[in-house]
């Protein structure tokens, strides 16, 4: 069974976040060094360099579930998010009665677990093309732009997502769902062979569909839709009885293959900001985008001289989220990185309670910000020890809970975040506890 089996995943994925996206605001137990016990000392004169970065590419393929719309801001210019889909043939649609043809319509049902990301109660748009280029089959393939047909097949215009309501479907009710109507052409084009004996024959007609966000009305937030098996493409006809028929071609089968794509403007502070980052004193602002987009890298000072004579037992982070009006993310996410750039998630801290020990509104000067404080001394004591850990880390705008680690989720999320940099009043920190060995 290919990746269509993460559609289990992601439902439990995206419930998971929401929970773990609740703040974990309250007291920490060394906050206040007047409370410590005798020899223990603290250090928070410490330098961390924060830097910005574009998100490694990838295609994100079959994933059952993808955000949809665009956004606009002054610090991620203009962000789309769309998908390519091929379909596959149904015991309805393998073979064709059709004496006439009334429509043909796309159904794109809500994601029912998540169905919106942000508020996303502004007006979308979307547009349909049919594709000139197939899919490519290979999961590794990293190809996220496919070639189509400029003619538009059929659009919507300033709709309002609406995941609460069923629709109606031939007098029966069916899932929330967005319906497109296509050009009638492209039904003729597909009852024309009368037959398919494989879908492979029936991508030979149609290589796939590209729906596509406008590019100009901006949207406060992102619909999640279902890209699996109720993705369809449906015939209304007539038999020559003058009967009603229909004919359902779907994805999310082992013989259909979608692929999210995600636009990010050329030209926006954060591209910029990720093509020519200060890596040696660190930006002033950091950003973090998910989906394909820019992640900020965090340099921690080298601890090598300092853990030769010092235990530490406690490393606080804090990482000073910024009131920039783009705050769509209930949470961050830490990543280490290896002397291969490979990224694994922190080692588990208080006892695989998780690393993270609060988030608070707050304010830095006048202005308003969120603090995350992340206990990462098991991290912090690893860098003296394992030759292969550096001092790097990345900040993911999405984070996922899962077995008590903390992990990269912002593949699938359209989150982005504006983060203090080191440049910033509202800088990065780290604070060791240690004591003199």
């Amino acid at each position: 069974m290919k990746a269509h089996n993460l559609t289990k995943t992601i439902c439990q994925l995206f419930i998971l976040i929401s929970l773990y996206s609740c703040s974990k605001e309250g007291t920490d137990f060394i906050d206040n060094t007047s409370n410590f016990p005798l020899n223990w000392k603290s250090n928070d004169s410490l330098v961390v360099i924060g830097y910005n970065a574009l998100d490694s590419l990838r295609a994100i393929r079959n994933t059952s579930v993808v955000p949809f719309g665009t956004k606009i801001d002054e610090h991620y210019g203009t962000f789309r998010s769309s998908y390519f889909a091929s379909y596959q043939t149904t015991l309805s649609s393998k073979s064709f009665t059709f004496a006439s043809v009334d429509s043909i319509v796309l159904i794109i049902p809500y994601y029912a677990t998540t169905p919106a990301y942000g508020s996303a109660n502004q007006p979308f748009s979307l547009e349909v093309y049919e594709m000139t280029e197939g899919i490519e089959t290979d999961p590794n393939s990293k190809k996220m732009t496919y070639s189509y047909n400029p003619s538009l097949l059929g659009s919507l215009t300033n709709f309002t997502a609406n995941y609460k309501d069923s629709t109606l479907d031939g007098g029966f009710k069916a899932a929330p769902a967005i319906r497109v109507p296509l050009n009638r052409s492209l039904a003729n084009k597909i009852i024309a062979p009368g037959v398919y004996s494989s879908d492979a024959d029936f991508q030979n007609v149609l290589k796939g569909l590209y729906v596509r966000s406008s590019g100009s009305n901006s949207t406060n937030g992102f619909v999640l839709l279902s890209i699996g098996s109720d993705n369809t493409l449906r015939i209304y006809g007539k038999n020559a009885n003058g009967g009603s028929i229909t004919s359902d071609f779907n994805t999310g089968g082992n013989n259909s293959t979608t692929i999210n794509q995600f636009l990010h403007d050329n030209s926006s502070l954060a591209r910029l900001a990720s093509q020519n980052p200060n890596n040696t004193s660190g930006d002033n602002l950091l950003y973090s985008h998910g989906l394909s987009g820019y992640v900020t890298t965090l340099v921690l000072p080298d601890l090598s001289s300092f853990m030769k004579m010092k235990s530490v037992f406690k490393a606080e982070l804090s990482l000073y989220i910024l009131d920039t009006g783009v705050f769509l993310t209930p949470n961050l996410g830490l990543m280490s990185l290896d002397t291969l750039n490979r990224e694994f998630a922190l080692p588990d801290e208080l006892y695989k309670k998780g690393f993270l020990i609060s988030i608070k509104d707050t304010s830095i000067g006048v202005n308003p910000c969120k603090e995350y404080k992340y206990n990462i001394a098991m991290y912090v004591n690893r860098m003296g020890t394992n030759i292969n850990t550096t001092r790097k880390l990345r900040i993911y705008s999405a984070p996922l809970l899962i077995s008590n680690s903390l992990t990269k989720f912002s593949d699938f999320l359209p989150s982005s975040v504006v983060i203090g940099g080191t440049g910033n009043a509202a800088k990065p920190k780290l604070k060791l506890y240690y004591t003199d060995l």
